[in-house]
C-alpha cells in the first residue's frame, strides 16, 4: 500500500490503485460504525467488555505487519535471517516512517509499482489518518520454535507483532499481540563451523543395493546390512563405500529417465504448441524445472557420498576386502565409478540448461505472457543456478561476471515492482561482489561451497577408486546373472528416518597412499556389463540428453560479455 503523497516532480503515469490513505480512510468509517453498534448493544446489556475504535486500529495494523513479514519473507528469503536478528525488536512508531515497515508502503492495485523517490510513509499531510496512526507503535520480535526434544528448530521462527497504544480516557499503555510460526532458511548456518556434512545414505539404502549382488536363493529374510556384511564378510569400511556409491548412483537414477524419454517429451510438447505462447511456455518452465531436479539430484547424491569415494581411492584393495559376492562384481562396480566420474560434469551441464530455459522465460515476448506470481520465483532460481556452478568451479570469473550483469539486469526490471525482491537482489550483489564473498556467504569449508569442492574433486577420486577396485575384483557371469533375476525385496529392509545417519560407519582416513596396483582399470573399457548390457565408457553417456547435450533449440542463448540478451539488458515488461 502506498500513501499517494507526491513529490513536486509530479504523478506518474499508472493505473490508479487504492492507496493506503484511501484504505485507511474506509476503516475510519468503518470502525465508527461498528463502535456505534457495540455502544447500543452495551447499552442493551448485551456485552460488559470495554471496545475502543483503538482495539479495532491495532488489530488491523497488526495484520498489516504480519502480512507484510510474509510477503518479505517469500520474495526475499534473505529476510527470514533478518527476522532472527529481530530478536526483541524495537518498539517504533507507525507515522513519519519511524518504523520500518511503515517507511515505504506498496500499491493495493496490483503491487507493481513503488519507487522511493515517489512514494511516502504516512506523513501530516496525510490528514485524519496521520491523526489516528500517530499514537500508535510496532514491536517485532521472533524466537525459535522448540522441537520435539526441546531444541531449537533452527529454520522455524515465531514471529510476534505488538501494537501499542495509550487508552484516550485513562492515559495507560495498551498493548494488542499476534503471533505466526514461520520457516525459511537461517542462513546464520551456513558459516557454522559445527554444522555436520550430509547425511550418507542410510543403512536401508546401501543393504538394498548391496543385496543385488546375492543370487535370490542365497538371500536371507531380513535384507538388511547387517545380514549382508555377515553373509559377504570383507573389510566392513570397504564394502559400505562401495555400497554408497551404488546408492548414490541409483539415488540420482531416481530423478531421471536413462534413456532421455522424459526430455523428449517435454520438448514435443514445445513443438505441439506451436504459435500458442502461453502453452509453450508452460512447456518450457517443466522443461526447466526438470532439468534443476536433475541437477539438484545429481549434486545431493554426490554430495551424499564424497566422504567415501577418496577413502575407495586412497586404500591398497584386495579381493578378500571385497568379500564373497561383491568381489564378483567387478564390471558393475567399474561401471558405477564411471559413471561418477561423469556425474560431476552432468550436473554442471544440466544445471546450465536448466538456466538458459529459465531464462528463456523472461526474454523478451515470454515476460509478459508469464504470470506475475511466476516472474519473481523464476529469476531467483536463475541466479541460484550460476552460483552452484561458481561454487563448484565452473568457469567461476566469468560465470561471476555474468552473475552481476544478471542482477544489475533485473533491478532494473524490477524497480517499482517490488521492493522486497529489489532488497533481495541489493543483498546478492553484495554476496556476489567476489568469487571469495559468494564462497564465504555459503560457509567456505564448512558449508555449501565446502560441499561444491568436495563435489567437483570427484572425479579424479572415483577414477583413483575405479584403479584400485579392479584388480580387487573380478567377474562372475553366472552369479551376475542369478543376482539380476530377482530385485532385493523391498519389505524386509529396515528403515531409517530421513537424513539421519542410519549406524552407517564413516571411513577413517587412511596413512598412507598407496600406488596403483598392476592390471589398473583403462581409460576406455568395452567390457559389456552382464547385468545391464550396456558397454563401459569414461565418456558421458549420449543416451541421455539431459546428461550430455541438454537441448537448447529455440532458446535463448548465454550471454558473453558486451552482448544484449536477459543477462545485460532489461526486459521491457
Amino acid at each position: 500500500m502506498t500513501a499517494h503523497h507526491r513529490h513536486a516532480h509530479g504523478e506518474r503515469n499508472r493505473p490508479h490503485g487504492f492507496s493506503l490513505l484511501e484504505v485507511l480512510i474506509a476503516f475510519l468509517i468503518l470502525v465508527g460504525t461498528v463502535i456505534g453498534i457495540i455502544q447500543v448493544s452495551r447499552q442493551g446489556g448485551y456485552a460488559t467488555e470495554s471496545f475502543s475504535s483503538e482495539h479495532f486500529t491495532a488489530m488491523f495494523v497488526s495484520q498489516k505487519v504480519l502480512e507484510d513479514i510474509n510477503h518479505r519473507v517469500d520474495q526475499n528469503p534473505h529476510y527470514f535471517t533478518d527476522l532472527i536478528h529481530l530478536a526483541g525488536g524495537e518498539k517504533k512508531g507507525v507515522v513519519d516512517g519511524e518504523h520500518p515497515l511503515f517507511s515505504l508502503l506498496e500499491n493495493t492495485d496490483n503491487f507493481s509499482q513503488l519507487d522511493p523517490a515517489e512514494d511516502d510513509p504516512i506523513r501530516q499531510e496525510s490528514g485524519s489518518v496521520y491523526r489516528q496512526l500517530k499514537h500508535f507503535k510496532v514491536q517485532v520480535s521472533s524466537s525459535f520454535v522448540p522441537g520435539a526434544g526441546g531444541a531449537a528448530l533452527p529454520n522455524l521462527l515465531e514471529v510476534t507483532v505488538a501494537v501499542f497504544w495509550k487508552d484516550p480516557d485513562r492515559g495507560v499503555e495498551q498493548v494488542y499481540r499476534v503471533s505466526q510460526f514461520l520457516s525459511g532458511i537461517n542462513e546464520d548456518a551456513f558459516a557454522d563451523p559445527s554444522q555436520p556434512p550430509p547425511a550418507p545414505f542410510s543403512d536401508a539404502q546401501v543393504a538394498y543395493e548391496l543385496w543385488y549382488t546375492v543370487p535370490p536363493a542365497e538371500r536371507t529374510s531380513a535384507v538388511t546390512l547387517g545380514e549382508f556384511l555377515a553373509a559377504n564378510g570383507g573389510d566392513r569400511e570397504v564394502v559400505i563405500a562401495v555400497g554408497q556409491c551404488f546408492a548414490a548412483e541409483e539415488a540420482y537414477v531416481a530423478t531421471t529417465a536413462s534413456d532421455g524419454s522424459d526430455i523428449t517429451a517435454l520438448e514435443a510438447e514445445k513443438s505441439r504448441a506451436g504459435a500458442d505462447v502461453r502453452a509453450r511456455l508452460q512447456a518450457q518452465e517443466k522443461l526447466a524445472e526438470l532439468y534443476e531436479l536433475k541437477a539438484a539430484g545429481g549434486f545431493q547424491a554426490l554430495a551424499r557420498v564424497a566422504r567415501f569415494v577418496p577413502f575407495l581411492g586412497s586404500r591398497a584393495l584386495t579381493r578378500a576386502q571385497m568379500g564373497k559376492y561383491l568381489g564378483v562384481f567387478r564390471t558393475p562396480i567399474a561401471y558405477c565409478m564411471l559413471r561418477g566420474m561423469s556425474l560431476t560434469g552432468r550436473v554442471l551441464l544440466l544445471s546450465k540448461a536448466a538456466e538458459t530455459e529459465f531464462r528463456g522465460l523472461l526474454a523478451p515476448g515470454h515476460f509478459e505472457h508469464l504470470p506475475p506470481r511466476k516472474q519473481i520465483p523464476t529469476a531467483r532460481r536463475i541466479l541460484d543456478q550460476m552460483k552452484l556452478r561458481i561454487l563448484m568451479g565452473e568457469e567461476p570469473d566469468k560465470t561471476l561476471d555474468n552473475l552481476k550483469k544478471t542482477i544489475a539486469s533485473y533491478q532494473t526490471l524490477f524497480k517499482g515492482r517490488n521492493p522486497a525482491f529489489l532488497d533481495y537482489l541489493s543483498r546478492e550483489a553484495q554476496i556476489a561482489r567476489s568469487v571469495s564473498t559468494l564462497k564465504a556467504f555459503y560457509g567456505n569449508g564448512n558449508g555449501l561451497a565446502g560441499q561444491a569442492e568436495k563435489v567437483r574433486a570427484l572425479p579424479v577420486h572415483f577414477s583413483a577408486a575405479a584403479e584400485k577396485l579392479y584388480p580387487a575384483t573380478i567377474d562372475d557371469a553366472v552369479t551376475q546373472a542369478a543376482a539380476a533375476s530377482a530385485a532385493p525385496t523391498r519389505a524386509h529392509v529396515v528403515r531409517v528416518p530421513a537424513g539421519s545417519q542410519g549406524g552407517v560407519t564413516t571411513p577413517t582416513e587412511p596413512a598412507t597412499t598407496e600406488p596403483a596396483t598392476t592390471e589398473p582399470i583403462t581409460t576406455d573399457p568395452t567390457t559389456t556389463d552382464p547385468t545391464t548390457s550396456e558397454t563401459l565408457t569414461t565418456e558421458p553417456s549420449t543416451t541421455e540428453p539431459s546428461m550430455t547435450e541438454p537441448s537448447t533449440t529455440d532458446l535463448p542463448a548465454m550471454a558473453e560479455p558486451g552482448t544484449t540478451d536477459p543477462t545485460t539488458e532489461p526486459v521491457a515488461p
